[in-house]
Protein backbone atom coordinates (compact mmCIF):
# COMPACT_ATOMS: atom_id res chain seq x y z
CA UNK A 1 0.00 0.00 0.00
CA UNK A 2 3.16 2.18 -0.62
CA UNK A 3 1.89 4.32 -2.72
CA UNK A 4 -1.28 5.03 -1.22
CA UNK A 5 -0.05 5.40 2.01
CA UNK A 6 2.60 8.02 0.14
CA UNK A 7 -0.53 9.97 -1.16
CA UNK A 8 -2.28 9.99 2.11
CA UNK A 9 0.33 11.17 4.09
CA UNK A 10 0.76 14.56 1.89
CA UNK A 11 -2.63 14.82 1.81
CA UNK A 12 -4.38 14.23 5.20
CA UNK A 13 -2.43 17.57 6.67
CA UNK A 14 -4.60 19.55 3.98
CA UNK A 15 -7.83 17.62 4.67
CA UNK A 16 -7.72 18.06 8.48
CA UNK A 17 -7.13 22.18 7.58
CA UNK A 18 -11.15 21.76 6.31
CA UNK A 19 -14.17 21.46 7.75
CA UNK A 20 -14.32 17.75 8.92
CA UNK A 21 -17.41 16.78 6.34
CA UNK A 22 -15.90 18.66 3.31
CA UNK A 23 -12.85 16.72 3.45
CA UNK A 24 -14.59 13.42 3.94
CA UNK A 25 -16.67 14.46 0.36
CA UNK A 26 -13.59 15.39 -1.04
CA UNK A 27 -11.88 12.09 -0.19
CA UNK A 28 -14.93 10.14 -1.53
CA UNK A 29 -14.79 12.43 -4.62
CA UNK A 30 -10.75 10.86 -5.08
CA UNK A 31 -11.63 7.47 -4.74
CA UNK A 32 -13.82 7.87 -7.47
CA UNK A 33 -11.61 9.15 -10.22
CA UNK A 34 -10.08 6.19 -12.45
CA UNK A 35 -7.06 7.64 -11.84
CA UNK A 36 -6.48 7.16 -8.16
CA UNK A 37 -7.99 3.99 -8.25
CA UNK A 38 -5.26 3.10 -11.16
CA UNK A 39 -2.64 4.24 -8.64
CA UNK A 40 -4.03 2.08 -5.88
CA UNK A 41 -4.30 -0.99 -8.10
CA UNK A 42 -0.63 -0.57 -9.14
CA UNK A 43 -0.07 -1.13 -5.02
CA UNK A 44 2.90 -3.66 -4.24
CA UNK A 45 1.65 -6.59 -2.11
CA UNK A 46 -1.96 -6.44 -1.72
CA UNK A 47 -3.62 -8.31 0.43
CA UNK A 48 -7.53 -9.10 -0.06
CA UNK A 49 -7.54 -12.43 1.93
CA UNK A 50 -6.37 -13.30 5.51
CA UNK A 51 -6.51 -16.79 4.55
CA UNK A 52 -6.32 -19.38 2.17
CA UNK A 53 -10.26 -19.75 1.11
CA UNK A 54 -12.55 -17.61 1.40
CA UNK A 55 -15.17 -16.95 4.32
CA UNK A 56 -18.26 -18.28 4.55
CA UNK A 57 -21.52 -16.86 6.38
CA UNK A 58 -24.83 -16.69 5.84
CA UNK A 59 -24.18 -18.56 2.65
CA UNK A 60 -22.08 -15.79 1.13
CA UNK A 61 -18.52 -15.77 0.24
CA UNK A 62 -16.68 -12.94 2.01
CA UNK A 63 -13.18 -12.63 0.43
CA UNK A 64 -11.98 -11.36 4.17
CA UNK A 65 -13.09 -11.15 7.47
CA UNK A 66 -12.69 -6.86 6.96
CA UNK A 67 -15.54 -4.29 6.16
CA UNK A 68 -15.88 -0.65 5.59
CA UNK A 69 -18.65 0.48 8.36
CA UNK A 70 -22.12 1.98 7.25
CA UNK A 71 -21.91 5.93 7.55
CA UNK A 72 -18.27 6.34 4.88
CA UNK A 73 -19.88 5.69 1.64
CA UNK A 74 -23.41 7.08 2.32
CA UNK A 75 -24.49 7.16 -1.56
CA UNK A 76 -22.29 4.36 -3.01
CA UNK A 77 -19.97 6.54 -5.36
CA UNK A 78 -16.70 5.04 -4.30
CA UNK A 79 -16.89 1.31 -4.55
CA UNK A 80 -14.59 0.95 -6.93
CA UNK A 81 -11.49 2.56 -4.41
CA UNK A 82 -13.10 0.48 -1.46
CA UNK A 83 -12.49 -2.87 -3.95
CA UNK A 84 -9.15 -1.76 -4.78
CA UNK A 85 -8.43 -0.84 -0.75
CA UNK A 86 -8.54 -4.32 -0.03
CA UNK A 87 -11.93 -4.70 1.91
CA UNK A 88 -14.04 -7.93 1.87
CA UNK A 89 -17.69 -6.01 1.75
CA UNK A 90 -18.82 -2.56 2.41
CA UNK A 91 -22.02 -0.96 4.33
CA UNK A 92 -23.82 1.58 1.76
CA UNK A 93 -25.77 3.94 3.47
CA UNK A 94 -27.98 4.80 5.83
CA UNK A 95 -30.26 4.67 2.96
CA UNK A 96 -33.60 6.19 3.47
CA UNK A 97 -36.61 5.84 0.62
CA UNK A 98 -36.39 9.23 -0.11
CA UNK A 99 -33.62 11.70 -0.15
CA UNK A 100 -33.26 13.72 3.11
CA UNK A 101 -30.69 16.43 3.65
CA UNK A 102 -29.61 15.39 7.13
CA UNK A 103 -29.62 17.96 10.25
CA UNK A 104 -28.05 20.86 10.00
CA UNK A 105 -24.50 21.48 9.87
CA UNK A 106 -21.78 21.26 11.61
CA UNK A 107 -22.60 18.09 12.53
CA UNK A 108 -18.81 16.29 12.48
CA UNK A 109 -16.29 17.23 14.90
CA UNK A 110 -12.53 15.65 14.92
CA UNK A 111 -10.68 15.38 18.23
CA UNK A 112 -7.08 13.91 16.88
CA UNK A 113 -5.89 13.09 20.25
CA UNK A 114 -8.21 10.66 20.73
CA UNK A 115 -8.38 9.78 17.49
CA UNK A 116 -11.84 9.96 17.32
CA UNK A 117 -14.82 11.71 15.61
CA UNK A 118 -18.34 12.72 16.57
CA UNK A 119 -21.21 13.13 14.17
CA UNK A 120 -24.69 14.59 14.39
CA UNK A 121 -25.56 13.58 10.44
CA UNK A 122 -28.71 11.87 10.61
CA UNK A 123 -28.91 10.14 7.45
CA UNK A 124 -28.58 12.68 4.91
CA UNK A 125 -28.31 10.37 1.84
CA UNK A 126 -29.32 10.54 -2.08
CA UNK A 127 -32.65 8.36 -1.45
CA UNK A 128 -33.32 4.59 -2.57
CA UNK A 129 -34.18 5.15 -6.23
CA UNK A 130 -30.42 7.10 -7.18
CA UNK A 131 -28.69 4.51 -5.08
CA UNK A 132 -29.68 1.89 -6.39
CA UNK A 133 -28.76 3.17 -9.96
CA UNK A 134 -25.31 3.34 -8.85
CA UNK A 135 -25.55 -0.02 -7.77
CA UNK A 136 -27.16 -1.53 -11.12
CA UNK A 137 -23.78 0.00 -12.72
CA UNK A 138 -21.61 -1.71 -10.39
CA UNK A 139 -23.31 -4.56 -11.22
CA UNK A 140 -22.79 -4.61 -14.64
CA UNK A 141 -19.17 -5.65 -13.70
CA UNK A 142 -19.47 -6.91 -10.38
CA UNK A 143 -22.09 -9.42 -10.12
CA UNK A 144 -23.54 -10.80 -6.89
CA UNK A 145 -21.93 -12.80 -4.42
CA UNK A 146 -18.83 -12.05 -6.15
CA UNK A 147 -15.65 -10.11 -4.59
CA UNK A 148 -16.00 -7.16 -2.45
CA UNK A 149 -20.17 -7.63 -0.90
CA UNK A 150 -22.12 -4.46 -1.33
CA UNK A 151 -24.91 -4.21 2.00
CA UNK A 152 -27.31 -1.75 2.24
CA UNK A 153 -27.49 -0.19 5.31
CA UNK A 154 -31.24 0.84 5.54
CA UNK A 155 -32.86 3.31 7.76
CA UNK A 156 -36.19 5.36 8.06
CA UNK A 157 -37.54 8.60 6.88
CA UNK A 158 -36.69 11.44 9.66
CA UNK A 159 -40.33 12.29 9.03
CA UNK A 160 -41.83 8.74 9.52
CA UNK A 161 -43.03 8.25 13.07
CA UNK A 162 -41.95 4.47 14.16
CA UNK A 163 -45.29 3.18 13.71
CA UNK A 164 -44.48 3.14 10.09
CA UNK A 165 -40.66 2.48 10.52
CA UNK A 166 -40.92 -1.28 9.09
CA UNK A 167 -42.37 0.62 6.17
CA UNK A 168 -39.02 2.30 5.55
CA UNK A 169 -36.62 -0.26 5.72
CA UNK A 170 -39.10 -2.61 3.66
CA UNK A 171 -39.21 0.06 0.94
CA UNK A 172 -35.31 0.40 0.65
CA UNK A 173 -35.19 -3.42 0.17
CA UNK A 174 -37.66 -3.69 -2.35
CA UNK A 175 -35.48 -0.61 -4.18
CA UNK A 176 -32.47 -1.96 -3.51
CA UNK A 177 -32.79 -5.55 -4.01
CA UNK A 178 -31.38 -6.98 -7.03
CA UNK A 179 -28.29 -4.63 -6.57
CA UNK A 180 -27.33 -5.88 -2.59
CA UNK A 181 -25.72 -9.18 -1.38
CA UNK A 182 -27.48 -8.79 2.28
CA UNK A 183 -29.05 -5.96 4.07
CA UNK A 184 -28.94 -4.45 7.40
CA UNK A 185 -31.24 -2.52 9.70
CA UNK A 186 -30.39 0.14 11.19
CA UNK A 187 -31.58 0.51 14.49
CA UNK A 188 -29.20 2.25 16.31
CA UNK A 189 -28.18 5.99 15.53
CA UNK A 190 -28.54 8.46 18.13
CA UNK A 191 -28.95 10.77 15.51
CA UNK A 192 -32.36 10.72 14.49
CA UNK A 193 -34.85 11.45 16.79
CA UNK A 194 -36.50 8.27 18.69
CA UNK A 195 -35.03 5.55 16.70
CA UNK A 196 -33.38 3.82 19.09
CA UNK A 197 -36.61 3.23 20.50
CA UNK A 198 -36.99 0.22 17.59
CA UNK A 199 -34.13 -2.00 19.51
CA UNK A 200 -35.99 -2.02 22.59
CA UNK A 201 -36.85 -5.62 23.31
CA UNK A 202 -40.61 -4.78 23.43
CA UNK A 203 -40.63 -3.46 19.75
CA UNK A 204 -37.66 -5.55 18.02
CA UNK A 205 -39.65 -8.70 17.46
CA UNK A 206 -42.36 -7.18 15.73
CA UNK A 207 -40.50 -4.56 13.84
CA UNK A 208 -38.00 -7.34 12.50
CA UNK A 209 -41.32 -9.93 12.14
CA UNK A 210 -42.18 -7.45 9.56
CA UNK A 211 -39.18 -7.17 7.45
CA UNK A 212 -38.23 -10.31 7.50
CA UNK A 213 -42.01 -11.17 6.25
CA UNK A 214 -41.53 -8.79 3.26
CA UNK A 215 -37.43 -10.04 2.37
CA UNK A 216 -39.49 -13.60 2.56
CA UNK A 217 -42.23 -12.53 0.37
CA UNK A 218 -39.42 -11.06 -2.33
CA UNK A 219 -37.88 -13.94 -2.42
CA UNK A 220 -40.66 -15.33 -3.40
CA UNK A 221 -41.73 -13.03 -5.94
CA UNK A 222 -38.35 -13.04 -7.61
CA UNK A 223 -38.66 -16.93 -7.85
CA UNK A 224 -41.61 -16.48 -10.15
CA UNK A 225 -40.36 -14.50 -11.94
CA UNK A 226 -37.40 -15.58 -13.41
CA UNK A 227 -38.20 -18.83 -12.09
CA UNK A 228 -35.52 -19.77 -10.36
CA UNK A 229 -34.76 -22.93 -8.61
CA UNK A 230 -33.02 -21.93 -5.75
CA UNK A 231 -33.52 -18.41 -5.24
CA UNK A 232 -31.31 -15.83 -3.80
CA UNK A 233 -32.23 -15.11 -0.14
CA UNK A 234 -30.22 -11.64 1.01
CA UNK A 235 -29.41 -12.62 4.51
CA UNK A 236 -30.79 -9.58 6.97
CA UNK A 237 -28.50 -8.26 9.11
CA UNK A 238 -29.60 -6.04 12.61
CA UNK A 239 -27.14 -2.98 13.85
CA UNK A 240 -27.22 -2.47 17.52
CA UNK A 241 -26.22 0.28 20.12
CA UNK A 242 -23.27 0.34 22.21
CA UNK A 243 -25.45 1.86 25.03
CA UNK A 244 -28.07 -0.80 25.63
CA UNK A 245 -27.51 -1.72 29.63
CA UNK A 246 -26.06 -5.62 29.39
CA UNK A 247 -29.31 -7.04 31.24
CA UNK A 248 -31.54 -5.52 28.16
CA UNK A 249 -28.60 -6.16 25.66
CA UNK A 250 -29.01 -10.00 26.16
CA UNK A 251 -32.49 -10.13 25.81
CA UNK A 252 -32.08 -8.35 22.68
CA UNK A 253 -29.18 -10.36 20.96
CA UNK A 254 -31.98 -13.34 22.08
CA UNK A 255 -34.60 -11.81 20.30
CA UNK A 256 -32.88 -10.84 17.08
CA UNK A 257 -31.58 -14.19 16.80
CA UNK A 258 -35.04 -16.05 17.25
CA UNK A 259 -37.09 -13.91 15.37
CA UNK A 260 -35.22 -15.06 12.38
CA UNK A 261 -32.07 -12.26 11.46
CA UNK A 262 -29.03 -13.86 9.81
CA UNK A 263 -26.42 -11.64 12.22
CA UNK A 264 -25.88 -8.68 14.41
CA UNK A 265 -23.62 -5.53 14.07
CA UNK A 266 -21.81 -4.34 17.32
CA UNK A 267 -21.81 -1.45 17.50
CA UNK A 268 -23.40 1.95 15.93
CA UNK A 269 -21.56 5.19 18.01
CA UNK A 270 -22.25 6.00 21.81
CA UNK A 271 -23.77 9.21 22.80
CA UNK A 272 -21.31 8.64 26.00
CA UNK A 273 -18.79 11.73 25.28
CA UNK A 274 -16.89 11.26 28.49
CA UNK A 275 -14.41 8.75 26.97
CA UNK A 276 -12.95 12.22 25.13
CA UNK A 277 -11.78 13.71 27.82
CA UNK A 278 -12.18 17.30 26.71
CA UNK A 279 -13.39 20.36 27.95
CA UNK A 280 -14.81 20.79 24.14
CA UNK A 281 -16.64 17.72 24.00
CA UNK A 282 -18.87 19.06 26.98
CA UNK A 283 -20.12 21.63 24.57
CA UNK A 284 -23.61 21.59 23.71
CA UNK A 285 -23.01 22.84 20.27
CA UNK A 286 -21.56 19.28 20.19
CA UNK A 287 -23.78 15.94 20.23
CA UNK A 288 -24.51 12.83 18.43
CA UNK A 289 -22.48 9.93 18.37
CA UNK A 290 -18.37 8.71 19.18
CA UNK A 291 -16.97 6.64 16.94
CA UNK A 292 -13.16 5.89 16.55
CA UNK A 293 -10.33 4.58 19.46
CA UNK A 294 -12.80 5.78 22.52
CA UNK A 295 -15.88 3.39 21.39
CA UNK A 296 -13.69 -0.07 21.82
CA UNK A 297 -13.83 -0.90 24.95
CA UNK A 298 -17.70 -0.40 25.02
CA UNK A 299 -18.19 -2.27 21.59
CA UNK A 300 -15.86 -5.17 22.93
CA UNK A 301 -18.15 -5.06 25.89
CA UNK A 302 -21.25 -5.49 23.46
CA UNK A 303 -19.82 -8.08 21.53
CA UNK A 304 -18.79 -10.23 24.66
CA UNK A 305 -22.27 -9.93 26.24
CA UNK A 306 -24.33 -10.88 23.08
CA UNK A 307 -21.30 -13.54 21.71
CA UNK A 308 -22.47 -15.32 25.29
CA UNK A 309 -26.03 -15.96 24.65
CA UNK A 310 -26.13 -16.46 20.82
CA UNK A 311 -25.81 -19.72 19.22
CA UNK A 312 -22.40 -20.11 18.61
CA UNK A 313 -22.79 -20.23 14.79
CA UNK A 314 -25.23 -17.09 14.73
CA UNK A 315 -22.42 -14.53 13.23
CA UNK A 316 -21.17 -11.29 15.22
CA UNK A 317 -20.12 -8.65 13.06
CA UNK A 318 -17.26 -6.17 15.50
CA UNK A 319 -17.46 -2.42 14.46
CA UNK A 320 -16.54 0.36 16.33
CA UNK A 321 -13.18 1.98 17.68
CA UNK A 322 -11.26 -0.94 15.66
CA UNK A 323 -8.01 1.56 15.12
CA UNK A 324 -5.14 -0.83 14.53
CA UNK A 325 -4.39 -4.73 14.15
CA UNK A 326 -4.28 -5.53 17.89
CA UNK A 327 -7.83 -3.79 18.22
CA UNK A 328 -9.33 -6.29 15.46
CA UNK A 329 -7.39 -9.42 17.21
CA UNK A 330 -9.04 -7.97 20.69
CA UNK A 331 -12.63 -7.91 18.56
CA UNK A 332 -11.99 -11.24 17.18
CA UNK A 333 -10.83 -12.77 21.05
CA UNK A 334 -13.93 -11.07 21.64
CA UNK A 335 -16.35 -12.86 19.78
CA UNK A 336 -16.53 -11.50 16.84
CA UNK A 337 -17.04 -13.48 12.93
CA UNK A 338 -16.40 -10.13 10.95
CA UNK A 339 -14.95 -6.76 11.17
CA UNK A 340 -16.08 -3.36 10.18
CA UNK A 341 -13.72 -0.10 10.35
CA UNK A 342 -14.60 3.63 9.33
CA UNK A 343 -13.13 6.12 11.66
CA UNK A 344 -9.39 4.65 11.61
CA UNK A 345 -9.77 5.53 8.04
CA UNK A 346 -9.53 9.36 8.37
CA UNK A 347 -6.28 9.08 10.87
CA UNK A 348 -4.79 5.93 9.31
CA UNK A 349 -5.25 6.13 5.91
CA UNK A 350 -5.71 2.88 3.52
CA UNK A 351 -2.94 1.20 4.78
CA UNK A 352 -4.89 0.21 7.91
CA UNK A 353 -7.05 -1.94 5.93
CA UNK A 354 -3.91 -4.14 4.58
CA UNK A 355 -2.02 -4.07 7.73
CA UNK A 356 -4.93 -5.16 9.50
CA UNK A 357 -5.82 -8.46 7.54
CA UNK A 358 -2.23 -9.61 7.09
CA UNK A 359 -1.95 -9.39 11.34
CA UNK A 360 -5.22 -11.09 12.24
CA UNK A 361 -4.69 -13.85 14.18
Amino acid sequence: MRLAMNVYSILRPLLFCLDPELSHNLALKALSQPWLIRLLSKDEGQVFDDSNTPLKINNLLFRNRLGLAAGADKNAIALAGWEQIGFGFVEVGTVTPLPQPGNLRPRVWRFPRQRALVNAMGFPNDGAEKIASRLAKWRLTHPLGNGMLIGVNCGKQKSTTLEFAARDYISVMRTTWNYADFFVINVSSPNTKGLRELQKTSNITSLLKEIIAARDKLTREKKSSVQEIDPRRPPLWVKISPDIEQTELAAIAKAIAEIGADAIVATNTTTDLRALNEKSATNPNITGGLSGAPLLEKSLQTVRTIRAVLPADFPVIGCGGISCEHCANKMREAGSDMLEIYTTLVYSGPSVVRKILKNLR
